[in-house]
């Protein structure tokens, strides 16, 4: 009877991991909408320790629509950000194919809120777009939206950030 309940613990355990992981790499996606945050229309903040990913929004801030060049708006743990998916990235699609990283860590002048989560793209957002559209740079865009804009602590984030698009979206750590 314990070996049984042990058994089923464990399973039980297992799926809810699965799940949890499913729920997670649907978030991405290439497909996702424009979401624009006004005022008076902010979904209430996510915890900043909860490590999820959540499908986000943007403050229409810029002079260009970063979402015309491409770019998703996400949360994950509380840090807002934006990826651009690589030109020949094919969503669910089981290809062995993995692309690189390119993370890009903004100055003070570009510091928002996580519903700015635009201004990161001031300095190269368009310029760095332009080479993945054109295939010069074949792999993902991630620019992090910083609040303070100096001195906060990301690191242990961004490191599980970037572990789950590992899992989710074939980010490939080596390059």
């Amino acid at each position: 009877m314990n070996k049984l309940f042990t058994s089923l613990s464990i399973l039980l355990i297992l799926c809810a991991f699965n799940l949890d992981l499913k729920a997670q790499s649907d978030i991405l996606n290439p497909a996702d909408p424009d979401v624009i945050y006004t005022a008076a229309n902010q979904p209430p903040p996510k915890a900043w320790n909860d490590y999820k990913m959540y499908k986000w929004g943007h403050t229409a801030r810029l002079g260009w629509n970063p979402f015309s060049f491409g770019y998703k708006s996400y949360l994950y743990s509380g840090m807002a950000f934006r990826l651009k998916f690589p030109k020949t990235y094919q969503h669910n699609v089981v290809d062995g194919q993995k692309y690189p990283l390119f993370i890009f860590f903004h100055g003070r002048g570009e510091a928002g809120s996580i519903y700015d989560n635009e201004y990161q793209l001031l300095h190269g957002g368009q310029l760095h777009a332009q080479k993945v559209n054109d295939g010069t740079f074949d792999g993902f865009l991630l620019y992090i939206q910083s609040t303070t804009g100096a001195s906060q602590d990301y690191a242990t984030r961004v490191s599980s950030l970037i572990d789950s698009l590992t899992k989710h979206v074939k980010v490939d750590l080596d390059r």
